[in-house]
């Protein structure tokens, strides 16, 4: 119960599953992580911390307001961890600058998207680790990922610090035919 509201009934379920899980995103969207945290409250007292986008607004949450710890328990509780879920632990990880953890998770995946080699690669460039985000880069496409344009707009910084040319004319030219 939220400030005292409560909704009993036959639609009690789907209310607090479709209610909970967009609030949650709300409180993550706006930093809001004292409310964030009575809406996980409630979602514990009523026994919905097992639908997936409530687990996946609750690390949301937490990861997007720095509180990792609290955002590794929900995710260390999970028995089926999606793209989502890797990709906003990896990127709270980045955001408070622990590259290195958010390292150690994106090679623990199973499954990467697009967006998971875009989080690393940003992560690692913003913090000078050119080597790095350029062999991620490289990884990614021997994986059979294509860049998208946050792809380029990671690596191509990353080019001009570090004088990789070649890199940098493969982007332009697949620029020309891609984008």
């Amino acid at each position: 119960m939220i400030k005292g509201y409560s909704l009993n009934g036959p639609f009690e379920e789907s209310f607090h599953e479709y209610t909970l899980a967009p609030l949650l995103k709300a409180c993550s969207s706006l930093g809001v992580l004292q409310l964030g945290k009575c809406i996980h409250k409630e979602v514990l007292v009523v026994g919905f911390e097992g639908f997936s986008s409530i687990r996946i607004g609750v690390i949301e949450l937490y990861s997007s307001c720095g509180v990792m710890e609290d955002a590794e328990k929900v995710f260390d509780e999970m028995y089926q961890r999606d793209v989502i879920v890797w990709n906003l632990m990896i990127r709270g990880f980045c955001k408070r600058g622990d590259d290195d953890m958010g390292l150690c998770l994106f090679t623990q995946m199973r499954k990467w998207s697009v967006v998971s080699w875009n989080i690393m690669i940003s992560c690692l460039a913003q913090s000078l680790r050119d080597s790095e985000a350029l062999g991620l880069f490289h990884d990614m496409r021997d994986w059979g990922f294509k860049p998208d344009e946050a792809t380029v707009v990671s690596v191509l910084p990353i080019c001009a610090r570090s004088g990789s040319v070649d890199v940098g004319k493969w982007i332009h030219s697949y620029e020309d035919n891609v984008f």
